[in-house]
């Protein structure tokens, strides 16, 4: 199986509502070669839809109570 082809399993396992596993079997797919190709594109995808910057909040993390 190619890349396109994996790309295509994993936007479809995206959009459905199964388990990773079932997924698998539903579509007879070698369980670790999903896996891979999951990470693979997804960090491909999510390295590329990082900002350059980060936004920062300063402030306390929890409202002081008053005693």
């Amino acid at each position: 199986m190619n890349q396109q082809q994996w790309q295509s399993h994993v936007r479809a396992y995206e959009k459905s509502s199964q388990s990773k596993r079932a997924y698998t079997r539903k579509h007879n797919l070698n369980y670790s070669q999903r896996l891979y190709w999951y990470r693979k594109l997804t960090e491909q995808t999510s390295v590329s839809d990082t900002p350059d910057f980060v936004s920062w909040i300063s402030g306390p993390l929890w409202s002081q109570r008053e005693t």
